[in-house]
Order: C-alpha cells, then sequence, then structure tokens
C-alpha cells in the first residue's frame, strides 16, 4: 500500500526563494491522498454485495440493528440497485 506523506506548509521564505513554484499553489487540495491511486484490490470489500448510500439513523438493542438509509447504490448478487429510502433490520 503507498504511503501518504504530510503536506509541507510553506513559509514566507518558501515564498520569496527564487526556486518557488507558483505552480503548486493551484493544485488541487488532498490531491496527494485520492484513492485512484490505490488499485481495485486494495479498495474493495472481500464480498462482492456492496452497499453505498447515506445514513439517517442507526439504532441497536443488543445483537438486533434498526437502520433508515437514504440515497443509495446497492450491488447484490450481481446486480445494481438505486434507491432513495431503505429500512433495514439486522441480527448480528
Amino acid at each position: 500500500m503507498p504511503t501518504l506523506e504530510a503536506p509541507k506548509k510553506l513559509t514566507v521564505e518558501d515564498l520569496l526563494s527564487p526556486s518557488f513554484d507558483p505552480a503548486i499553489l493551484d493544485a488541487p487540495l488532498n490531491s496527494g491522498d485520492d484513492d485512484s491511486e490505490l488499485s481495485g484490490e486494495q479498495l474493495s470489500a472481500p464480498s462482492s454485495n456492496l452497499i453505498v448510500c447515506q445514513y439517517e439513523t442507526v439504532n441497536h438493542k443488543r445483537n438486533k440493528w434498526a437502520l433508515k438509509l437514504k440515497h443509495g447504490m446497492m450491488h447484490i448478487n450481481g446486480k445494481d440497485y438505486v434507491f432513495k429510502q431503505a429500512t433495514g433490520d439486522l441480527q448480528w
């Protein structure tokens, strides 16, 4: 896995230096930590089923979970689904 470097903070001396390149100021913020640099194997979960969404609430008592999800996409058993709202009850 690639390692990420902390960005260097610019000082006044850096800005006034003759070797300073102003093009680095135009670089997108956090461009050094983009996930696109990682391979698909490093990003994917071990399962072929995947849900990507926002959540409204997640509650649990003991081993029972109640979920309210919104604005999501699912890839389940080889098929893709898009939803506006979803609810679920899980036992873990």
